[in-house]
């Protein structure tokens, strides 16, 4: 349960406070909509695409995908506080590739690691713990850049949580391969 937390704050507050932090990096208000419109086209992709390569490469590997791409957008979502429009729609991108691990990997994991009768209650116990990461981290983001000055350190943040996310996964996946 502890991951479907860690999952919730990236996937969460750090996707809701994407137009403060391009905002407090000195976008314009055009710039930050076409940015979240890049963000909304990439996202419905990269669920599509998510799910096709859960099929394909299994959990275990698209995981590093996925995931990658999501640690990728964060790196990104710092470099872009410098104004650049360029590292800016990278970064909404690659997080549309990898957002869908806060919502369609969790699905993957139950059926992956666990039986199949407990499918069910983790999908939904999954739901549950997305929505109280989402509730408990909502106001991080706002309270460290208020604390920092930028917005930058949340992300910061966010990738070393989204690291420890993958170690913890890919750890149960290893440990379940060798049961």
């Amino acid at each position: 349960m502890l991951i479907l937390l860690m999952v919730s704050g990236p996937g969460g507050p750090g996707f809701s406070h994407l137009s403060v932090h391009y905002a407090h990096s000195g976008f314009s208000p055009e710039q930050i909509a076409a940015l979240m419109s890049v963000l909304g086209i990439s996202l419905i992709a990269g669920k599509i695409a998510g799910g096709e390569m859960a099929d394909y490469f299994g959990g275990f590997f698209s995981n590093y995908l996925i995931g990658g791409a999501y640690l990728l957008s964060m790196l990104f979502c710092c470099l872009a506080a410098g104004g650049s429009m360029r590292l800016a729609v990278i970064s909404q991108i690659l997080l549309g590739i990898g957002l869908p691990i806060t919502n369609i990997s969790p699905p993957i994991w139950a059926k992956d690691l666990f039986p199949p009768e407990r499918f069910d209650r983790l999908v939904q116990h999954s739901q549950l713990f997305f929505a109280l990461g989402n509730f408990c981290f909502q106001p991080l983001p706002g309270v460290i850049a208020d604390l920092t000055g930028s917005y930058v350190p949340v992300y910061v943040i966010f990738i070393a949580e989204t690291v420890l996310l993958l170690l913890l996964i890919q750890s149960l996946y290893r440990k379940a391969e060798r049961a």
